[in-house]
């Protein structure tokens, strides 16, 4: 066969490898058969795409990194509870468009979606503390109506560590109020 021909053959080769046309071991074999066993190790050649998805990622997990410190820095300052507000949401959103992004990794997502229900229950908390301090019952009742929320939104879209949790938090909820107040 054509030295030529052999490489274009080798390249639409790992091109399906790369995009995952064809299973990784198809493709390996057809390798070795069109590089007549010379090459025993086909080339593991990153795509493009793929480095630029990783690069990405790597952005999300950094976002995702920066997120969590603001929240502990901000929940644990003496800033007011406006600017803690407009912080904690302008943080939230930026968390819920890269959830949204199609290009991230499935625990980055799931990642996300915790981090920003954690700071909607901490500034909720916070403005009982601020607002309400003589009724500490208005805390416990929105506790645990976020985690009632929490599992009706993670039974509607079918988000297991949202369910779990809501129901976990529920129960600790009542365990708190049932040993504090008996």
């Amino acid at each position: 066969m054509n030295e030529q021909r052999k490489k274009i053959i080798l390249n639409e080769i790992n091109y399906w490898k790369d995009r995952n046309l064809l299973p990784s071991h198809y493709c390996d074999f057809l390798i070795n058969l069109y590089s007549s066993g010379e090459d025993a190790e086909p080339q593991k050649s990153k795509s493009i795409l793929q480095k630029r998805r990783l690069t990405l990622n790597s952005v999300n997990v950094f976002v995702l990194l920066v997120t969590a410190i603001l929240f502990i820095v901000f929940y644990f300052t003496e800033l007011s509870i406006i600017l803690q507000t407009a912080l904690i949401l302008g943080v939230s959103f930026l968390l819920l468009f890269i959830a949204s992004r199609k290009s991230v990794f499935p625990f980055l997502k799931v990642l996300s979606r915790i981090i920003v229900a954690f700071a909607i229950l901490l500034l909720s908390i916070e403005y009982c503390a601020v607002y309400f301090p003589e009724y500490p019952a208005i805390i416990f009742w929105v506790i645990g109506i976020q985690c009632a929320l929490w599992s009706i939104y993670g039974y509607i879209r079918n988000y297991q560590y949202f369910t779990y949790s809501g129901i976990v938090g529920l129960l600790v909820l009542s365990a708190f109020i049932f040993l504090t107040y008996n």
